[in-house]
């Protein structure tokens, strides 16, 4: 938990992080990314301690020859990062270096690799509202 992060920077980070990880997708398979414009907050612990949560899609142009292996390349490009298979479906899991979090895994029979993201936590000021866009 980062007592001087604002939700702004928390933000920025994260989203930062998001494109970061998009372009680890290799360039012939990506057809385009869409980065949300807005998050939500999500609480993280006691009081008024909060993660901003956001999301990009990587569209892909032909569906990867193998999902896990895409992750993996994707995954040993970044310091911080496993890929897990509990779930079925193998998913990335990573973070960042401002302590941001992203699960990446391919979606729609290789349509689309969808990067879910949340920052650090951050002391939200009382005068905030947690409910608003971010």
């Amino acid at each position: 938990m980062s007592s001087d992060l604002t939700v702004e920077q928390a933000k920025a980070d994260t989203q930062r992080f998001e494109l970061e990880v998009a372009e680890l997708v290799p360039a012939e398979i990506t057809d385009r990314v869409e980065q949300l414009e807005t998050g939500t907050l999500l609480r993280c612990g006691p009081d008024q301690e909060y993660g901003w949560t956001g999301n990009t899609a990587v569209y892909l142009s032909a569906p990867p020859a193998d999902d896990a292996e895409l992750l993996q390349s994707i995954a040993d490009s970044l310091d911080e990062a496993e890929i897990d298979t509990e779930s079925g479906a193998p998913r990335l899991i990573a973070r960042g270096p401002e302590g941001q979090n992203v699960i990446v895994g391919v979606w729609e029979d290789g349509a689309y690799v969808n990067i879910a993201s949340s920052s650090a936590c951050f002391i939200l000021p009382e005068d905030a509202d947690p409910l608003g866009d971010y």
